[in-house]
């Protein structure tokens, strides 16, 4: 194999990789998706003596599809403690937020299938990403 067959696969390796299953950077990753549009969970994982909260607000939970940004939602302030979780509901699944750690999007739904989530904070780095 030359060396530019071997970048290829090499890239090819990597590019597979970063868009297959899930990952984080830090304590905040994904807790659940719905797959009919509804909702999204995220958490902070953190715990015993490295457990620590994470200000949420001002970052962005983003829904890639065939690479293009189909949801796009700034998140509200909010410290997200460690060991628990933040709701993001689509406006179609609920039209009211009923406790502090959820918020309602303009979106009517996230829509179905395939898809790549991310968070990325204020900055546009990516703490946490899962493949749907």
């Amino acid at each position: 194999m030359d060396t530019s067959a071997a970048f290829v696969t090499v890239l090819c390796i990597l590019m597979c990789l970063e868009s297959t299953g899930s990952s984080s950077k830090g304590p905040i990753g994904f807790s659940s998706i719905d797959h009919s549009g509804g909702k999204v969970v995220i958490e902070n994982t953190s715990s015993g003596r490295h457990a620590k909260s994470q200000n949420i607000g001002g970052w962005h939970l983003v829904k890639i599809v065939n690479t293009l940004t189909t949801v796009d939602i700034v998140l509200k302030d909010f410290e997200l403690n460690a060991g628990h979780s933040f709701t993001v509901w689509a406006k179609g699944a609920k039209d009211k937020a009923t406790v502090d750690n959820e918020q309602i999007s303009d979106i009517f739904s996230f829509g179905v299938g395939d898809g790549i989530w991310k968070v990325l904070d204020e900055e546009g780095n990516k703490h946490a990403f899962i493949t749907v």
